[in-house]
């Protein structure tokens, strides 16, 4: 039996199957792998039970996950009575390492987040502070999470490495506080759960997305450049939004004033975005939509676009001859 464990053991490296992680349960070592991924999704599987003794399990699963689902799958496990053996630690053989791997990291008090070089962070307003990097196992050492300034600072340094690829990079992050946003470089912001603050800044650049709500009892600003796009939900006492360069924001809720400054081809989608005053300005070959309730500020030339909902009282100035263009919403 040792000797068709050996076996398997080599089959599997033959086929260059990775553990993706292992549980522990009652004695019973449940270890679950697969092959390499295909634009984030595995759908060759293998279960693997070896109960310690004689017997040792080998199953093919029918199916497919995401890279979304395995790290799931990794938070939810860790929380469980049963232990997880975490990947940094283990190895599916001599000469492969471990698919992924989730590692916590020690970090100061921080109000802001500032992530870029195509990380996926995800974050939870609550207490305690906790950040935690699930990626290639082998390639943990490239992921810097460092504490500046009360920012905390999230990104990909190669340290020389060429050619650095990475199946997957995830960061789950939580603190009792997140006024700052920042995003870049293909980053990816995501609040899973409404954020409260007294004030806030969001801004995104270089293709990098952020997505969210967020409750704020005085001013938000929220700028847009370069390809990104922005995914939010606000409420606030003022807000001001400034999109550029091909940038995408969608932005709904409310506020007493709002102040848009859209240009360069970029669009933003505010006619679910209450405000009693707005000011909106779109040039450039923009395209704004805004919901106004009592007053209207108006500015459009050089192609650029207003579309506005409701009744408020207008003033415009429209450059006509530049196509400039102001129009309701029907």
């Amino acid at each position: 039996m040792a000797q068709i464990n050996k076996d398997i053991k080599s089959y599997l490296s033959n086929l260059n199957y990775s553990e993706i992680m292992s549980v522990n349960s009652n004695g019973a070592k449940i270890k679950f792998l697969s092959a390499e991924e295909k634009n984030g999704v595995l759908d060759d599987l293998l279960l693997s039970i070896d109960n310690g003794g004689e017997e040792n399990i080998l199953i093919k699963l029918d199916g497919k996950l995401s890279m979304n689902d395995i790290n799931k799958i990794i938070n939810s496990t860790e929380t469980n009575i049963n232990p997880v053996t975490n990947s940094r630690n283990n190895t599916i053989s001599e000469n492969t390492s471990s698919y992924l791997n989730g590692e916590n990291r020690n970090v100061g008090e921080f109000s802001g987040i500032q992530v870029s070089t195509g990380v996926n962070l995800v974050y939870k307003q609550e207490n305690p502070t906790s950040v935690k990097v699930i990626a290639d196992a082998d390639k943990l050492q490239y992921i810097i999470t460092k504490v500046e300034g009360g920012i905390l600072k999230v990104y990909v340094d190669n340290k020389g490495q060429k050619n650095l690829k990475f199946k997957n990079i995830s960061v789950n992050v939580s603190s009792p506080r997140m006024d700052n946003i920042k995003a870049s470089s293909g980053a990816l912001f995501t609040a899973i759960s409404p954020v409260q603050e007294n004030n806030l800044s969001i801004d995104a650049s270089s293709g990098a997305m952020v997505k969210g709500m967020f409750d704020v009892s005085n001013n938000a600003k929220i700028e847009a450049s370069s390809g990104t796009s922005i995914k939010v939900g606000v409420n606030a006492k003022n807000v001001t939004v400034k999109g550029s360069s091909g940038s995408d924001t969608n932005i709904e809720g409310e506020a007493r004033s709002a102040a848009f400054d859209i240009s360069s081809g970029a669009v933003c989608k505010g006619e679910n975005f209450s405000a009693d005053h707005v000011e909106a300005e779109s040039t450039s070959g923009a395209s704004l939509s805004v919901s106004a309730s009592r007053t209207l500020k108006a500015k459009a030339s050089s192609g650029g676009l207003i579309k506005y909902r409701g009744n408020p009282e207008i003033t415009a100035d429209i450059s006509k001859m530049s196509g400039g263009t102001l129009k309701p919403i029907n």
